[in-house]
């Protein structure tokens, strides 16, 4: 069984794509390229933190021992061709943008979303279901890639593991663990059925009871609140 990764080029992804690969060979990542344009400016002190936190469990970086490349997620040519020189089965999408239709229809796409994306789908969920005090949300949620941005039939659900005096900076290290996590688990399971294009429809997964509302990056004013507010909730633990 073959597996491949479509992410972009950051700590907690090579992170994600190193362990798992001790898990389970990886046959090719695709890093995607051209970040989305932004309305503001959201940069923030905890993204370098994360990065800091993640980079020491990061031996070294995946090109060296997985076969990688960086496609522009415009050149949906190159994605395709990428895809089907190396056949695999699953598809891991783990921080990429949204993909084109016709590729969702091609191939076994698997997302990761750092949420609960019944009620928050897009960017930063997580921070968000923060700063609505929605505790209950601090989830992450498997699912196959549908046209429409994280709304395709959920596999897995689990709730991200928040500890007493945990910051908010930590919280993305967790996410990479539940994510990892839960491919495991799919690999396992697929192991043992057989893997055909026609696995979206097995029972394992099921559709979304409802539609989460869309979320674009958050503001750096707000980072600030949520982190406020998260270490409030964690000291409390």
């Amino acid at each position: 069984m073959k597996i491949a990764v479509l992410t972009t080029d950051t700590t907690h992804h090579q992170l994600f794509c190193q362990e798992l690969h001790k898990f389970h060979p990886i046959s090719r990542v695709i890093f995607g390229t051209e970040k989305l344009p932004q309305k503001f400016d959201t940069s923030h002190p905890i993204h370098d933190r994360q990065s800091a936190l993640e980079a020491p469990f990061v031996d070294r970086d995946i090109s060296e021992y997985i076969p990688t490349e960086k496609i522009p997620y415009a050149t949906l040519e190159q994605f395709t061709r990428s895809f089907d020189a190396g056949k695999p089965n699953i598809i891991f999408v783990y921080g990429a943008r949204k993909i084109p239709a016709d590729v969702c229809h091609n191939y076994n796409l698997v997302n990761f979303h750092g949420g609960d994306s019944q009620k928050y789908r897009g960017k930063d969920a997580l921070w968000w279901s923060i700063y609505h005090d929605d505790w209950d949300a601090l989830k992450v949620t498997c699912h196959f890639v549908a046209p429409k941005l994280d709304t395709g039939n959920i596999l897995y659900q689990d709730r991200v593991p928040i500890g007493s005096e945990m910051k908010l900076f930590e919280m993305r290290k967790a996410v990479v663990d539940v994510c990892l996590s839960q491919a495991k688990r799919l690999i396992m399971y697929s192991r043992r059925q057989a893997f055909s294009k026609y696995f979206a429809r097995m029972p394992l997964s099921s559709p979304q009871m409802c539609e989460g509302r869309y979320y674009s990056s958050m503001p750096p004013q707000l980072i600030t609140i949520c982190a406020e507010k998260f270490e409030r909730y964690t000291g409390k633990l």
